[in-house]
């Protein structure tokens, strides 16, 4: 994600196999937990580069292949810290808010090619990503892992962590004809955790 010629030899390898790319999902994170004053200029950069302009590169690549399409569709993965703020994860926040405006200001430049461009912010999903963060966060606040468990699950008023495949129900729905007028929306998949309401 952050060396533009293996972006390029990804796509056109792609484009080899299939002959057309109709669909970009970006999905991708690199991030440190830490208080702000924990964090180095290098934990920032890093996580800017791998996501951010990870997501940058991925679709200036895929651009021309996409606006050939018939449906070109590009679905961005966020995170709830764009909309909800978590103490040990600065650089996820600023980096998730600069994918949703990054998802809108595409969308409004492709739309005119028949592009749609939108994003998923996951909650807590069960991922060993999920396991690791839920331990380190255990860590920093003194916690058994159980308790920090216990924790994070009481915020979700579904009662469960989100799965894998309930984020990929709502990548289908954008990739598909039912949401060929649905364009530059982030929705959150998150069990209802996030607090913050949006218009």
């Amino acid at each position: 994600m952050t060396r533009s010629g293996d972006i390029t030899r990804f796509v056109a390898a792609a484009a080899a196999r299939f002959g057309a790319i109709d669909i970009l999902v970006n999905n991708a994170v690199s991030s440190t937990q830490g208080s702000f004053g924990a964090l180095s200029d290098e934990e920032w950069r890093h996580h800017v580069d791998v996501k951010l302009l990870g997501y940058v590169r991925c679709a200036r690549e895929a651009l021309p292949w996409l606006e050939k399409s018939a449906q070109g569709r590009i679905v961005n993965i966020g995170g709830m810290t764009a909309r909800d703020v978590s103490a040990y994860r600065i650089t996820n926040g600023v980096v998730n808010a600069g994918v949703s405006n990054f998802t809108k200001h595409l969308a409004e430049q492709v739309g005119r090619h028949g592009i749609t461009v939108n994003a998923i912010h996951p909650g807590y999903t069960q991922t060993p990503r999920m396991e690791a963060m839920i331990r380190r966060r255990a860590e920093l606040e003194g916690h058994s892992i159980e308790e920090e468990t216990r924790l994070r699950l009481a915020e979700i008023p579904i009662g469960r962590f989100i799965e894998p495949g309930d984020i990929a129900q709502l990548v289908l729905f954008f990739c598909s004809d039912a949401a060929a007028a649905v364009t530059g929306q982030s929705i959150a998949v998150d069990g209802g955790s996030g607090r913050a309401i949006n218009y």
